[in-house]
């Protein structure tokens, strides 16, 4: 699990301070929908990984610490091959009962791949804004959702990387990334249902600051 943490850190690094360029729009018959056109930017902090990594979740975790302080933390130890061990956080992260489990798994093998799910396969993966009048109900206040896909064509999981407007800025920010399995079918939430779908037209990446 601490190698899982470990790759998590890494992936999420190349992310940070980078913002991806979204411009997005409705196609039907291959064409886009006149006036359908959106730009989204999306802008990764290291304050956001908190959340991302399921830390939120962690009984021995002081919650109010502070985050981005925290990730750079960690992203130093790892890149000059120091043991996570040597984080005044480590402790309170792996005797948290629930550090151990497969809801933190599963949440750090997906930060872990993120780089790669919206590099690779930004055509691939959909877009969706959220409409409040329509939908299920949830708690995760997103504005937009990106369903991630990949050519994995057995996978029974759907993965979810959830953004809301920033507070401080017009940049969109993520807030929650996580995956679920389709079976149980009773179990499956379909976070996208009546939302209203958009197509990606184009993305840039652009790194912000130097680390």
């Amino acid at each position: 699990m601490l190698e899982l943490l470990k790759e998590a850190i890494k992936g999420y690094s190349i992310l940070e301070d980078t913002m991806y360029s979204l411009k997005l729009g409705i196609v039907k018959n291959k064409a886009i929908v006149p006036n359908s056109e959106i730009a989204v930017a999306i802008k990764f902090e290291a304050k956001n990984f908190f959340h991302l990594f399921g830390f939120h979740y962690l009984e021995n975790l002081d919650s109010s610490v502070n985050k981005k302080v925290m990730f750079k933390n960690f992203r130093n130890l790892v890149y000059r091959n120091i043991s996570l061990e040597q984080s005044r956080y480590y402790k309170q992260i792996v005797s948290s009962p629930v550090f151990s489990t497969s809801l933190i798994q599963k949440r750090l093998e997906l930060i872990r791949d993120l780089p790669y799910f919206l590099d690779r396969f930004s055509k691939k993966n959909t877009y969706w804004y959220y409409e409040e009048f329509r939908g299920i109900t949830t708690g995760i206040d997103w504005d937009y959702l990106i369903v991630l896909n990949s050519e994995e064509s057995l996978t029974d999981s759907e993965r979810y990387l959830f953004l809301r407007q920033s507070d401080e800025s017009d940049y969109f920010v993520p807030i929650s990334a996580f995956s679920q399995s389709r079976t149980p079918v009773s179990d499956f939430i379909n976070y996208p249902k009546d939302q209203k779908r958009y197509d990606v037209l184009s993305v840039s990446k652009i790194c912000l600051s130097l680390k």
